[in-house]
């Protein structure tokens, strides 16, 4: 325990709060989000960035320098103090917020933050200074559940990315397009506000959110959707989320490869308007999906490599929020009886079924499973397609490429595929 002499003449005394380490190796983070803050001074959140000298961070009182993205807002460390600041100027001790903590990296602060009201400091407890993500912005993003007008603006959100295939940013932020209309998700930096409007360049539109965050899928503020007038009315149902899971966007090529591969499963499967105009649910979210596929067979011995296709396809219905259920290698029996199951669940709140079935046949006319003893031969026992879709409320085959003519059953009453 380290001894401190005391200057009211008492000697030396113990003082269990004097620690002594290893100065902090780490390098500064890029980028800092400054959040939270409650008590005024709400202008000052928002990103800042490490200040650097060439390729060199710049120092002050050893503590590396931040400055907001669109203002005149830095910050610094004050060495006087030992007090971490948030203000105009790193060489005043004066600024809208601080707090005491001597880390050397701001994003290591485990202190409260006090903030300046009138002429009163005011604790604030909600303040965090966190490192800006380094994660990519998500390939496709979903808008749901807005329920008060503007509900033409839900839907797919696609990374907008320029010839070289890297994403486009405005105000610092990931730009994203809406599949099938002219209007955009942004952000305006000058207000540290994101958008859902038609111009990237104006702070207008239909829907927007006081939240300055990187990347719109971490957003946390309530959207304020526009009514007809002048007026705005805040919206809590309002939710944009990936449309993918993005540990996945490596094995599925690159990120316009994964828009155009969204875009073109959207137009395939929306195949009917009347029933989404009414639906309670966006498009294809909280649907069910059944994958089959069939492997190993006797003559043709097995399909090689058909294993990995089972996580790709089920990668890809998840983009659109579909439960799904996977199995292998099932018999006629075993196919029959789970879209027997399919047709006896209560979908009643889903948007679709999907039932996807990989395995050996005939032009797209029959199935050859699996047969129950292992193995099915070559002219072994076989399913037609049009066998199992009555199971699940449907009337025809399923639609193919070798059947275009045919359409989807119904599925009480969602659309089949």
């Amino acid at each position: 325990m380290w001894m401190v002499k005391s200057g009211d003449g008492k000697g030396w005394v113990d003082d269990r709060n004097v620690n002594l380490q290893r100065v902090d190796s780490r390098q500064p983070a890029a980028a800092l989000l400054l959040t939270g803050i409650t008590q005024h001074k709400t202008s000052s959140m928002g990103l800042y960035l490490l200040q650097t000298d060439g390729n060199q961070p710049v120092y002050h009182n050893n503590r590396p320098v931040y400055k907001h993205e669109a203002e005149e807002k830095y910050i610094y460390f004050w060495k006087e103090t030992q007090a971490w600041l948030v203000g105009p100027d790193i060489h005043a001790d004066r600024g809208r917020l601080y707090v005491k903590d001597n880390h050397v990296l701001p994003e290591d602060i485990t202190g409260t933050w006090k903030v300046k009201t009138g002429e009163r400091w005011v604790k604030d407890g909600n303040v965090t200074l966190q490192p800006a993500p380094a994660k990519q912005p998500a390939a496709a993003l979903l808008l749901t559940g807005i329920t008060q007008h503007q509900t033409d603006s839900m839907g797919l959100y696609l990374l907008q990315t320029d010839e070289h295939n890297q994403p486009l940013f405005s105000g610092s932020r990931p730009v994203y397009k809406h599949e099938a209309m002219e209007v955009y998700i942004y952000f305006w930096k000058t207000a540290q506000e994101w958008w859902v409007g038609p111009d990237i360049h104006a702070a207008r539109g239909a829907l927007l959110v006081k939240d300055s965050h990187v990347l719109p899928e971490d957003i946390t503020g309530t959207w304020i959707v526009a009514l007809p007038g002048e007026s705005w009315v805040e919206d809590g149902n309002v939710t944009l989320q990936p449309a993918r899971d993005e540990r996945n966007v490596g094995s599925t090529g690159s990120r316009r490869n994964t828009g155009r591969t969204v875009t073109n499963m959207m137009s395939a499967l929306s195949t009917s308007t009347s029933f989404y105009d009414k639906a309670a649910k966006p498009p294809f979210l909280g649907g069910a999906a059944v994958i089959i596929n069939n492997i190993n067979f006797s003559h043709e011995s097995r399909r090689d490599g058909a294993e990995q296709d089972t996580g790709k396809m089920k990668n890809v219905l998840e983009m659109f929020d579909l439960s799904v259920d996977t199995y292998q290698d099932q018999t006629v029996e075993d196919m029959r009886s789970l879209m027997r199951q399919q047709g006896q669940a209560d979908h009643s709140q889903h948007g679709c079924f999907v039932c996807c079935i990989m395995t050996h046949g005939d032009h797209g006319k029959t199935l050859r499973p699996r047969h129950n003893s292992g193995a099915v031969p070559c002219g072994g026992p076989s399913l037609r397609m049009r066998e199992l879709f009555p199971q699940v409320g449907g009337e025809v085959t399923p639609c193919s490429r070798y059947e275009r003519n045919h359409r989807c059953g119904r599925f009480s009453p969602q659309p089949t595929l």
